[in-house]
């Protein structure tokens, strides 16, 4: 009986036994590897490239019982200061103003030898929503932090 190879099928009879089991192990790992890249790349939400919306948080009046207020929810600002004073900072980020308070616990990163900030200057704000304001926890220049800025543990205590 003649045989007929097909095109891109290799004919696996008379092969030595231990070259099937190369290719047994090697298929095995490559999907081993493939599920174990699949595993980590599944991220059940999905990373946002955008900032995410401010949304104002309503104080509930004090209530009898076991009933607690929500946490506040916390979020990231991107863009340049518009407005400057000693308690608020307004930036605009994609054509949109928002207006932070900025209080004695907000942390400033400048770069090495800037103690303030300007307006127009690009920014990154880190925020959270207490009674419906926005209040800035970390305003960061933007050369001071990512992957340009210098490494962060800089000013801890040896």
């Amino acid at each position: 009986m003649t045989s007929v190879q097909l095109t891109g099928h290799r004919d696996l009879r008379g092969r030595s036994p231990l070259s099937l089991r190369r290719l047994a192990l090697t298929s095995a790992m490559v999907a081993a590897g493939f599920a174990g890249w699949l595993a980590a790349t599944v991220d059940e939400q999905p990373v946002a490239s955008s900032p995410r919306p401010v949304t104002a948080v309503v104080a509930a009046p004090a209530s009898v019982g076991s009933e607690a207020q929500p946490p506040a929810r916390e979020f990231q600002r991107s863009g340049q200061i518009v407005a400057l004073s000693d308690d608020t900072v307004t930036m605009a980020t994609d054509g949109r103003l928002t207006t932070f308070r900025v209080t004695p616990q907000t942390t400033r990163i400048t770069v090495p030898g800037a103690e303030t900030f300007a307006p127009a200057q690009s920014v990154v704000v880190l925020g959270i929503v207490r009674d419906g304001v926005a209040v800035a926890t970390a305003i960061a220049d933007e050369r001071a932090v990512g992957p340009d800025g210098p490494p962060m543990d800089y000013q801890l205590p040896v």
